[in-house]
């Protein structure tokens, strides 16, 4: 039993609560059939007009006809969350996260769109599954048991998505479905391997981005100051009056910055 991580540990009990609340709204289940239909992901609901808060709120919800569809979820994110968070941190493994789960949502809508748009996607299966491949991305030889079975954690991944993807094609053979968002599933997959793979998930983006700012906001000090530089110059060869409004303003603001 890993120690569980702060972020995961906060995911977990967000999904508990949102689970208690759908169980309390489930006794009145018209109420409860809008609120899926509004906060799932819903293809259908996209135009013309897209509810873009779908893509987070539906993988917060699970089906409240029983338990297995949240245990399931939050045992794999107990398990994998905290092993990829310990590894490249909190905000490292939340972007693979959400990713992971903004990925699932889009799979859903395009697959919706094709076809039957009008069934929603609930839950955080996609983003789990993206952080499992993350996971045996990162850790491919690490030692688990599954069911009973010891395998390493890139045979665990091979085996569920697979899983996946033959139901997906058994039901397009059938030309029905499972009850069950395949596409979520291999869309968040996807996403966990190439973030994985790619190296991104060790990219620290807000730092990136602050240190991108301060390089620019340095340049800028710098291209300041030469062009102050450049007008002292031409005040010392023409004099004063040589300068444009433009070029005085500048002057001016200069002045006031470096008092």
């Amino acid at each position: 039993m890993p120690p569980i991580t702060p972020l995961t540990k906060r995911l977990i009990v967000l999904n508990a609560i949102v689970f208690v609340l759908m169980m309390v709204l489930s006794f009145s289940p018209t109420i409860l059939v809008g609120v899926v239909r509004w906060f799932g992901i819903t293809p259908d609901m996209w135009f013309p007009l897209p509810p873009v808060w779908q893509l987070v709120t539906y993988g917060f919800m699970h089906d409240t006809g029983g338990l297995s569809h949240l245990l399931f979820n939050m045992l794999g994110l107990f398990f994998f969350g905290s092993m990829v968070e310990r590894e490249v941190g909190s905000r490292r493994m939340g972007i693979a996260y959400f990713g992971a789960m903004f990925a699932g949502g889009f799979a859903h809508l395009i697959a919706g769109w094709i076809g039957n748009g009008a069934t929603p996607a609930l839950g955080a299966s996609g983003a789990v599954l993206g952080i499992l491949v993350a996971a045996a991305v990162l850790q491919p030889n690490a030692k688990v048991i599954f069911i009973i079975f010891p395998m390493t954690l890139k045979v665990l991944v091979t085996i569920v998505v697979a899983m996946d993807a033959f139901a997906l094609l058994t039901a397009f053979r059938d030309g029905g479905g499972d009850g069950v968002a395949h596409w979520v599933h291999l869309g968040g997959a996807a996403f966990g391997f190439i973030w994985a793979r790619m190296g991104f998930i060790h990219v620290d983006w807000q730092e990136r981005h602050r240190q991108k700012r301060q390089q620019a906001s340095h340049q800028q000090e710098l291209d300041a100051n030469l062009h102050m530089d450049e007008l002292l110059v031409k005040i010392q060869k023409q004099g004063i009056t040589s300068l444009s409004d433009k070029e005085r303003t500048f002057l001016k603001e200069m002045s006031e910055r470096r008092k």
